[in-house]
């Protein structure tokens, strides 16, 4: 499975954490709340994991270019994947009981930014529209 398609699995790997900590506090006789800051690490880093990945890949690509028009592309594709972590930590920061009262409002612009950013990108490079 390549890295791309890794990025689809965001939303499952996320559950997967959830699920995980359910059944932990099930096998521990705690309720799944006890577990909540634990389980909210564990929820963002599995979700942030595929994004991770693909910086990583963008980066060695980058790196591995030698001509402008040809790492342009790669960065903006590395650009797109970094748009993925700012909705799923300011999403954690909120249920660690951080507050700010433009964090709602900056998770909204985050997760935007994000999606228009993505959605855009599999159109135009992707799709070739």
């Amino acid at each position: 499975m390549t890295g791309e398609a890794l990025t689809s699995l965001s939303k499952v790997l996320k559950d997967f954490g959830v699920t995980v900590i359910i059944v932990y506090s099930k096998f521990r006789g705690e309720r799944a709340v006890e577990n909540h800051d634990v389980g909210m690490m564990l929820v963002a880093i599995l979700a942030s994991l595929p994004f991770a990945l693909r910086v990583r890949q963008c980066s060695v690509q980058f790196m591995g270019a030698t001509e402008f028009w040809h790492k342009w592309p790669v960065f903006l594709n590395l650009m797109k994947y970094m748009t993925g972590f700012p909705p799923i930590w300011l999403t954690a920061a909120s249920s660690f009981g951080y507050f700010h009262p433009s964090l709602p409002f900056a998770t909204a612009v985050a997760a935007t930014i994000n999606s228009t950013y993505s959605f855009l990108w599999d159109i135009i490079m992707d799709w070739g529209l």
